[in-house]
């Protein structure tokens, strides 16, 4: 099993299903858990690279490989698992990654 730290923003539970937002190094994790059997979760990460050391770097790249290859996912806290599913390979989750200040280019 692969662990990454981050903090827990919110959780929240719905009639279609469970929210979970997390803060991560210099990135940010929300997922969607639907309470229907069989239908598949979604996430969306949020990270930049810039400023970061290589080796904080070098996790946010690992995670989102990870993300990217599917499969089985759990949100743990301290005080246990607050939220979990399954992904598709590919195209369960959308990314976003867009060094800060882009707007101010050009």
């Amino acid at each position: 099993m692969t662990g990454y730290p981050g903090a827990l923003g919110h959780l929240g539970s719905g009639s279609i299903g469970r929210s979970v937002h997390v803060e991560l190094p210099s990135g940010m994790l929300e997922l969607l858990v639907p309470r229907e059997a069989g239908v598949p979760a979604s996430m969306r990460f949020t990270f930049s690279l810039e400023r970061l050391e290589p080796a904080a770097a070098l996790r946010l790249l690992r995670m989102r490989q990870r993300i990217m290859n599917g499969g089985a996912f759990e949100v743990r806290t301290s005080a246990g698992t607050v939220g979990g599913g399954d992904l598709p390979a590919e195209s369960g989750a959308f990314f976003d990654h867009a060094p800060r200040g882009s707007d101010q280019d050009g």
